[in-house]
């Protein structure tokens, strides 16, 4: 009787702390939409591009997607202001030295016309590329350089 009773504690002392443990949120999945496709989608829907070139063999790609692009925050501004271009650099060589990818991971944001307004190389953590990307979101880059904007916005202007 006493193990059966112990062991009654422990599952309600196990359940109390699962309860009590902070909910993260979930992450929005992305609408990654092939080359062509997503940049005629934003052109029509008069929103700027992100286009992320990877390899399925890159390690820091890797990471990317499950750190950056799997952030709560970073999900929710992406998936509302851009259109998602997502560009396998083994299959689309072509498509990648044309934007002079070097190294993957590389993000490149382009305007609503499609023409290019900066890049990101290499694995950017969650906090750093929100700030870019709300710098080019909301269009700030045609008023202010980045250093104004992220000092702007850490002052909750």
């Amino acid at each position: 009787m006493k193990k059966i009773y112990q062991a009654a504690l422990a599952v309600l002392f196990l359940t109390l702390i699962i309860s009590a443990a902070p909910c993260r949120a979930e992450a929005v999945e992305l609408d990654w939409q092939p080359y062509t496709q997503g940049l005629d989608g934003a052109k029509k829907a008069g929103k700027p591009s992100l286009v992320y070139f990877f390899a399925d063999w890159c390690t820091y790609c890797k990471k990317m997607d499950k750190e950056t692009f799997g952030d709560e925050e970073v999900s929710k501004y992406l998936s509302g202001n851009f259109s998602m271009v997502r560009v396998n650099t083994d299959k689309a060589k072509e498509v990648a030295q044309s934007y002079g990818v070097q190294g993957l991971p590389t993000v490149w944001f382009l305007n609503e016309k499609g023409e290019k307004l900066g890049t990101l190389p290499g694995f950017v953590p969650p906090r750093n590329f929100l700030a870019a990307a709300k710098y080019i979101g909301s269009s700030a880059y045609k008023t202010m350089k980045f250093e104004e904007f992220v000092e702007k916005d850490l002052q909750g202007k």
